[in-house]
């Protein structure tokens, strides 16, 4: 495989867990084959851009969901994003990993709230997560109509007029981190916008030509 197909975001974890994203377009048995690893170990959710998330005690297909939480490190998780947010959730004291796919409306319904709140229950605490917010479109670029920029903080925006505003996903997803008491220094961010690198495929660059990029997340 060609290493610029690969966006590595493991070390920022300091653990055995992998993290990745590849931009070979939405193949998993190509990259599962590269990286050596048994499909039969993959979790793959019907995204929907919802803001259900789903704890998964096994490998398989799981309906209707954007995100899913695992406490068995060989179960590897994944995604298909174009423009979303990836968000990588490790909590490597109680060896709970989470996948979540945030776009607008999932972040606006707070899929991440969903999801953390969701580790607290297993038993993890803010203090033991890690979070890692893979490439996405930016604020650079993710142009919006007021209705929607309307729900976004005041920080996570930038006015262009009167009926159109640029929005930060990341930024949002960020305070609504910090709102659920993880410390900033636990959440680092990719600064690839994927509408502008055409290493990544963007569904608001190329519409509905544009292929996905698969998120995996686990021990592989």
């Amino acid at each position: 495989m060609n290493p610029k197909n690969i966006f590595d975001f493991s070390e920022h974890f300091n653990s055995e867990y992998s993290a990745i994203l590849s931009s070979i377009n939405n193949n998993y048995n190509s990259l599962i084959a590269s990286l050596r690893i048994d499909k039969n170990n993959i979790a793959i959710p019907k995204q929907t851009h919802s803001s259900n998330v789903k704890y998964v005690s096994q490998p398989g297909i799981y309906n209707d969901t954007d995100g899913l939480i695992a406490n068995k490190s060989d179960i590897i998780l994944s995604l298909r994003v174009a423009d979303c947010v990836p968000i990588y959730i490790l909590d490597k004291k109680n060896d709970i990993h989470a996948l979540i796919h945030s776009g607008w409306r999932g972040t606006l319904d707070k899929i991440v709230f969903n999801a953390i709140e969701m580790m607290y229950s297993y038993g993890s605490k803010s203090s033991d997560i890690k979070i890692f917010l893979g490439p996405s479109i930016g604020i650079c670029c993710y142009e919006v109509n007021k209705d929607i920029a309307d729900n976004f903080h005041y920080t996570s925006k930038i006015r262009i007029n009167k009926s159109k505003w640029k929005v930060g996903l990341k930024e949002q997803i960020i305070i609504d981190l910090v709102h659920l008491g993880i410390k900033k220094k636990k959440i680092l961010k990719s600064n690839v916008c994927t509408l502008e690198s055409y290493e990544c495929h963007s569904f608001r660059r190329d519409g509905n030509k544009s292929g996905r990029m698969i998120s995996l997340m686990g021990k592989f």
